[in-house]
């Protein structure tokens, strides 16, 4: 129906959770990527090998299947180039962390390929009342996360212009491009800058060769944390909100620190098998 949005999601834990609520909807979808990482090209959309490639990083790196990534990749692009060449409103519901924001001016910079007069919304609050270290729409409840729905914002031309720019800057991944992005201002878009700077601030030091995350994970370690857990919960204090990390971000974190320093950080650590968050 024309009058019911479709609701773009940056995980599974906000989509899962916006079935319980009464918003209209024509359909969701859910976008998968760590789009920080990893090889990318500058093409939008993605060429089928730029898609092969990126879907071989991610199954090496997160150790699942590839085919089945690639299908999932794929899958992703089409469903979105189809509610683009529709009439459907789309609302995006993303988080101000630079996980979702490098996703946000992707799936944005797509839209705005495949169709001239997008009509577009964005979800993506930076604080929530009762939520002291709000870390994104997944912390929400049904009722907290329906409240969000009528005060979303409309994007405009130049919302698209800029999602272009910065999705190209996040793509290339070079400490010029992402100072001049982290430098930049978009009303509608507001942490895309903020993002920028977050990934410049992993690029390792001169002093220390290691980037912000490496460097508080290595201090929780140093403090006494011992374990997987002790050590994902003592980062994320360090850390500051919106926090743009999961667990199979931090373990990839972990084995590059322990390359690093050649330190071996155990099997407590480093387990074999660990809990995945969406």
């Amino acid at each position: 129906m024309p009058d019911r949005p479709v609701h773009l999601f940056d995980g599974d834990s906000a989509a899962l959770t916006f079935r319980e609520t009464d918003i209209p909807s024509a359909g969701s979808i859910v976008w998968r990527d760590v789009l920080y990482e990893g090889p990318r090209s500058t093409d939008i959309p993605p060429s089928e090998a730029d898609l092969r490639s990126r879907a071989r990083y991610l199954a090496d790196t997160y150790g699942e299947s590839f085919d089945q990534t690639l299908r999932s990749l794929s899958r992703q692009y089409e469903s979105l180039k189809a509610v683009a060449s529709g009439k459907n409103e789309i609302v995006c519901w993303f988080d101000a962390c630079l996980f979702d924001q490098s996703m946000l001016v992707h799936v944005l910079a797509c839209i705005a390929r495949w169709t001239a007069a997008p009509l577009v919304s964005l979800v993506c609050p930076f604080t929530f009342p009762g939520h002291p270290r709000f870390n994104g729409l997944g912390e929400l409840t049904a009722p907290e996360l329906a409240t969000l729905y009528p005060d979303r914002t409309p994007l405009s031309p130049k919302a698209f212009e800029f999602a272009v720019r910065a999705d190209r800057c996040f793509a290339l991944r070079d400490p010029q491009s992402l100072s001049t992005l982290a430098s930049s201002f978009c009303a509608e878009l507001p942490y895309v800058a903020p993002a920028a700077q977050r990934l410049l601030a992993e690029i390792p030091s001169d002093r220390t060769a290691l980037g912000r995350l490496e460097t508080i994970a290595l201090e929780a370690i140093r403090e006494g944390a011992d374990t997987f857990p002790a050590v994902f919960s003592a980062t994320a204090k360090k850390d500051t909100p919106p926090q743009y990390w999961g667990d199979s971000q931090l373990q990839n974190t972990l084995r590059s620190l322990a390359r690093k320093k050649r330190i071996s950080l155990g099997e407590r650590i480093l387990p074999l098998d660990f809990p995945q968050k969406s």
